[in-house]
């Protein structure tokens, strides 16, 4: 099992879940446009991120990002995936960096919670200076419909010109009030969407952003393990 240094961490967990779904759908006898669900994938990923990191920098219960966002106390939004660094940066609580997953849907189309997304790991990035991420994963079908909507105004679908970038007011026709808030009061003027390396098996994808809020922010993705992949 060689060392691959070509793909960062999110690819490769990009990668993985793609198996990991079409496995569970083998399993389930699932037809159609039929998706796993969106916690089987967060579970998954934290399986695949606790093999390659130490247990202490993974983020194995919720983690409130209400206070980031600023919502009330009756509201309280966690974070999906967090990887901490506890060697760095002890005021901001250790965190490295933060995503989000999601699945497409088989009958109706889910561009608010996406886009809703994006402002959330806007907001998180502005805050805590960390690298965020978006992985959308799904049947090709179902993603493929999901793209024809108000999305496709702030994803790229092409990782040879990966980058999307908009004002942070662009979003506000897709987005609640409170985010409207949120994305205003933590000075974001700008959202920077770029595509990885997308990744695609028997009918299903998966795709991973990196969301900035300006155009010369510091990338942190290195994260320091070392990644195996078997070959297929």
């Amino acid at each position: 099992m060689p060392y691959n240094p070509d793909y960062e961490w999110a690819v490769l967990l990009g990668r993985s879940l793609v198996k990991k779904a079409i496995s569970k759908l083998d399993d389930d006898e699932a037809e159609g446009s039929k998706e796993v669900t969106e916690s089987f994938l967060q579970e998954e990923a934290l399986n695949k991120l606790r093999a390659l990191l130490p247990s202490s920098n993974l983020k194995n219960k919720e983690f409130s990002i209400r206070d980031d966002l600023g919502f009330e106390n009756s509201r309280n939004p966690c974070a999906d995936i967090v990887i901490f660094n506890p060697w760095e940066d002890p005021e901001n609580k250790n965190v490295y960096t933060i995503a989000e997953i999601k699945r497409s849907y088989e009958r109706s189309s889910n561009k608010k919670e996406i886009i809703q997304d994006i402002a959330r790991l806007a907001v998180l990035a502005k805050r805590r200076n960390v690298s965020t991420y978006l992985f959308l994963c799904g049947r090709d079908t179902n993603i493929s419909r999901l793209f024809k909507t108000s999305v496709n105004e702030f994803i790229s679908q092409d990782s040879s010109s990966p980058t999307i970038q908009f004002e942070g007011n662009v979003l506000s026709k897709d987005l609640d009030t409170i985010y409207i808030d949120a994305l205003n009061k933590a000075g974001v003027q700008k959202v920077k969407t770029k595509l990885l390396q997308p990744f695609s098996l028997d009918g299903y994808s998966s795709y991973v952003w990196r969301v900035q809020t300006q155009q010369d922010e510091e990338i942190r993705d290195k994260i320091n393990y070392w990644v195996y992949e078997s070959k297929i």
